[in-house]
């Protein structure tokens, strides 16, 4: 089952559905987070960005911090469950 925008992973219930889906052995939880939390681009716009960029960042590492925080509780519960757990964290992500 995909997780996308639409489901807020980070609200319980988003955590709720998730592993609604991960119940046996044999079951893989693949996280692509999106790179919301950072990446080559941040150190730029930091350093020259406006207010308003920066509030934007703000609430970007904000939303990848709760993001961040649903997965290590959804991931620990996948592996007591038996689950394989895999993060695919792209190259350029900080």
């Amino acid at each position: 089952v995909r997780i996308t925008a639409d489901i807020d992973f980070a609200s319980q219930e988003g955590q709720e559905y998730a592993l609604s889906h991960l119940q046996a052995r044999g079951d893989v939880l693949w996280c692509a987070a999106p790179c919301t939390g950072g990446c080559s681009w941040w150190r730029l716009h930091r350093h020259i960005g406006r207010p308003d960029t920066m509030a934007k960042l703000d609430a970007h590492l904000t939303l990848m911090r709760r993001l961040w925080s649903a997965l290590v509780h959804v991931a620990s519960e996948a592996q007591r469950r038996g689950a394989t757990v895999v993060i695919e964290w792209p190259q350029t992500c900080d």
